[in-house]
């Protein structure tokens, strides 16, 4: 069975925004599969006579696509049989965890759902700036703006309760009520698995020592 719209779910938020962590938290679900980042699919998209396809040689040029040891075709990959690939069992539900091409995603997933992850701009460069990537936070943070002007300018397109906004200070802060939230909107029930994630990854628990004025912080209502 491939992989559909309507089955898959997508994680959208910048990079730095604690996606890795709500990744491992949803692998964790048993019914749930987050191979990782998955940018691949959009970087390299491209429409087809046949529907949307991946460009291969592209794709086996991608050092994250080569590290999932997915398989590509030649020529062209269809994009449903490339998410179908990359579920380990057809019984889990497929979630996509992307940083960019917020557009593109619509295009091809007009009906998929999709998860907002927004995390405050200061701590998004503070953490650049740990990375190494960025040496002040003017230059931290101008990814997490290009990311977050993506999303508004396709927000408009998305149908209502097809997304929801989740904040990387709920999850931190919040965890068990956060993840139900979520899982309610995938569609699945909650599992407590899910906040056992950091004993199978280098991961550690949520710690809210990563949140810029935790304190002060208060949860916006449902």
């Amino acid at each position: 069975m491939e992989t559909s719209p309507a089955s898959a779910v997508f994680v959208h938020g910048a990079l730095r925004s604690g996606s890795t962590m709500l990744r491992l938290m949803l692998g964790a679900h048993e019914g749930l599969h987050d191979p990782g980042e998955t940018d691949f699919l959009l970087d390299h998209l491209r429409r087809t006579p046949d529907g949307w396809a991946c460009d291969s040689e592209a794709l086996e040029e991608d050092r994250i696509f080569r590290a999932k040891g997915i398989k590509a075709d030649a020529g062209t990959t269809p994009l449903s049989q490339l998410m179908a690939r990359m579920l380990p069992d057809k019984a889990l539900m497929l979630v996509c965890t992307i940083h960019r091409n917020a557009d593109r995603l619509l295009d091809a997933f007009p009906g998929a759902r999709v998860i907002h992850l927004l995390r405050d701009p200061r701590d998004v460069a503070r953490s650049s700036i740990g990375m190494g990537w960025a040496g002040n936070a003017y230059h931290g943070v101008d990814h997490w703006m290009a990311t977050e002007r993506a999303w508004d300018s396709v927000a408009a397109r998305l149908a209502e309760g097809q997304s929801i906004e989740v904040r990387y200070e709920d999850l931190v802060l919040q965890p068990e009520e956060t993840l139900d939230r979520i899982c309610r909107f995938i569609g699945v029930p909650y599992s407590r698995a899910m906040l056992d994630y950091h004993r199978a990854s280098t991961y550690g628990e949520p710690d809210p020592r990563l949140i810029a004025h935790c304190l002060l912080y208060t949860s916006p209502s449902p």
